[in-house]
């Protein structure tokens, strides 16, 4: 299975997709709000803001990814 990261002007190769984000261990709702709410994990031509209730509707979606035994796929 490839390690596609989509495409179009955004698309970034080396970004590890949502699955991998999801199942990170340690990871909890508020690291990913928190996360998510810095604008400078964004790359500098993304150049847009999220609204707190768009933050926390991305944080709930990437976390339904998460799944019991959950595999890393390699590079």
């Amino acid at each position: 299975m490839p390690r596609g990261r989509g495409s179009g002007p955004f698309a970034r190769p080396q970004s590890p997709p949502l699955a991998d984000i999801a199942n990170r261990e340690g990871l909890t709702r508020a690291t990913l709000v928190t996360w998510l709410t810095n604008a400078h994990n964004y790359p500098e031509v993304m150049d847009f803001d999220l609204d707190q209730p768009q933050v926390e509707e991305i944080a709930d979606y990437i976390l339904t990814l998460r799944s019991e035994g959950y595999k890393r796929v390699p590079d």
